[in-house]
């Protein structure tokens, strides 16, 4: 995990983030480091690009891939959308992406994510099947049972969850189900022999074999949580009066199209990416968690008072024709006034003054800031969590537009 910021006002942007990382080192097991560079500055541009999450594409480090590309920029683009847009496009092009062994890897790896996910549901089924007994009377052999109709149409049921799951997932950016059943076909040998390894030896029907064939021919287009790579591109483009920042989540470059999630756009303010709970706590003044478990806490002891005290009497007001309300109903709408009120206390004490910071703040300021917070979420953790995710050096720099980018901090520069 990691803990990044920008703070961004009408004259300059700061950038923030920690430096630990943790690459894969096998299937399921990772290394982790605290020297990673996680802002990249584009040489001769008023951008800076800032990457979390996987530190790969394709086998290939993501601080190449955006070096590479920078050197493919012959002027600065017009906007920070273009620069996003440009990447993007680089990727698809790239030779690299377009192998045909990291193809097939990049959508066994799709694929795999989603069978994973169904062959728990169907081990767990037949595991609380056979704990239950619910079996017919005639064992086929030895070792295997055959399972009742009823159970059989369980199973049937937890596929279909599953299957709807695929079919109720978001449609990443410029993708259409189309594109992706096309893209299945390339790879169908690859699809049924996943499906193989993964289902074999399960109770799959030859129609749920069809659901399943069905389903994986919509993933490639659609949002399926796995892996990715964080990218947020801030500062200026050559027309831009306003420093802007535009990120989304790189999947991996697929049949010729990068799988990105939607991307988004910010401008004022402060944005965190990745861990962020602690740093928002001191904007706020107030803790989120505290305040929800605060709130459902009076409404529970509310509700225990007027049901158990005999002292207390429950008559609340109501108009001619309209229903009488629970006691139940009432201690959940004050609580709800309390919630309320704590939003509002936090806003007008605590968030709209460190919003006025951000906007008078110089950027030298501003970047003093953007650490700080940072400091924050890795300080709290450290005393909070057994297993900090967020540390080492922490860098921080400035882009404006007369003034370039330029750095506040970094693990090379000392003090």
């Amino acid at each position: 995990m990691t803990s990044q910021v920008l703070l961004i006002n009408p004259l300059s942007v700061a950038i923030a983030s920690d430096s630990v990382i943790s690459q894969r080192d096998g299937e399921n097991t990772f290394k982790t480091r605290d020297t990673s560079e996680k802002i990249l500055p584009l040489p001769n541009h008023c951008i800076a690009v800032m990457t979390s999450g996987d530190s790969e594409l394709a086998g290939y480090p993501i601080e190449s891939l955006l070096w590479e590309w920078s050197r493919t920029l012959n002027t600065p683009l017009d906007t920070v959308d273009h620069y996003l847009n440009s990447f993007l496009k680089w990727l698809e092009k790239l030779p690299e992406m377009s192998n045909v062994n990291t193809q097939k890897q990049m959508y066994e790896r799709l694929v795999d994510n989603f069978l994973n996910r169904l062959w728990k549901a169907t081990a767990d089924w037949e595991v609380t099947k056979r704990e239950s007994n619910d079996i017919s009377e005639e064992y086929r052999d030895e070792n295997e049972v055959s399972f009742s109709e009823d159970s059989l149409k369980d199973l049937d049921s937890r596929i279909d969850v599953w299957v709807d799951w695929v079919k109720n997932l978001d449609v990443l950016t410029g993708l259409d189900e189309s594109w992706s059943r096309g893209t299945y076909f390339q790879f169908a040998d690859l699809a049924n022999e996943r499906i193989n390894y993964w289902l074999d030896d399960r109770l799959i029907s030859d129609g749920n074999l069809s659901k399943i064939q069905n389903a994986i021919q919509r993933l490639a287009a659609n949002y399926v949580p796995t892996y990715s790579i964080g990218v947020v591109f801030a500062g200026f483009g050559n027309k831009d009066l306003l420093p802007k920042c535009v990120y989304t989540d790189i999947f991996d470059v697929l049949a010729g199209r990068t799988r990105h999630s939607k991307v988004a756009a910010t401008g004022g303010g402060y944005h965190f990416f990745g861990q962020w709970r602690h740093s928002v706590q001191f904007i706020r003044g107030i803790d989120s968690e505290f305040q929800r478990k605060a709130v459902q806490k009076f409404a529970h002891l509310m509700i225990e008072k007027f049901e158990n005290d005999e002292r207390l009497s429950f008559t609340p007001q109501q108009s001619e024709g309209e229903e009488t309300a629970s006691i139940s109903d009432f201690c959940h709408e004050l609580s709800r006034e309390i919630d309320d009120y704590f939003e509002e206390y936090a806003q007008h004490n605590f968030t709209d003054p460190f919003m006025n910071v951000i906007r008078l703040s110089p950027e030298s300021d501003l970047g003093r800031l953007a650490h700080t917070l940072i400091e924050i979420e890795a300080i709290r953790q450290s005393i909070n969590e057994t297993t900090p995710t967020v540390g080492g050096p922490i860098d921080v720099a400035v882009i404006s537009k007369v003034n370039g980018f330029r750095w506040v901090q970094h693990k090379t520069l000392g003090n």
